[in-house]
C-alpha cells in the first residue's frame, strides 16, 4: 500500500525505512536530528510526530539521555533468548 507524501503514515514509514536501511534494527543508535534528513522540508515537522507515535506503538525505543532512536527487536528474537520460533 502506497502512502501519500506529507501524511503521518508516510513520515512513520520514512523513519522505519531509514533505520532499516542503515542496519539500525536492534543494533546501534542514531541521533534524532539525522532522521529528518532527506525528507522534504515542507513536511519535516511530521517526522517528530511520527517518531512520537512509533514510540507509543512500541516500534522504536528512545534513549533520552542521548536523544537517539532505534527499532525494537521483538523480545523472543533478542540475543540470549531461550525461546525460538
Amino acid at each position: 500500500m502506497a502512502t501519500k507524501l506529507g501524511t503521518l503514515n508516510h513520515a512513520k514509514g520514512f523513519v522505519i525505512n531509514k533505520l532499516y536501511e542503515q542496519k539500525r534494527f536492534g543494533g546501534s543508535h542514531v541521533p534524532v536530528a539525522f532522521l529528518s534528513q532527506g525528507y522534504p522540508p515542507k513536511w519535516r515537522h511530521l517526522i517528530s510526530e511520527g517518531i512520537a507515535e512509533l514510540k507509543t506503538e512500541g516500534i522504536i525505543r528512545i534513549r533520552d539521555q542521548e536523544n537517539r532512536k532505534r527499532l525494537s527487536r521483538p523480545r523472543h528474537t533478542r540475543k540470549g533468548s531461550s525461546r525460538e520460533i
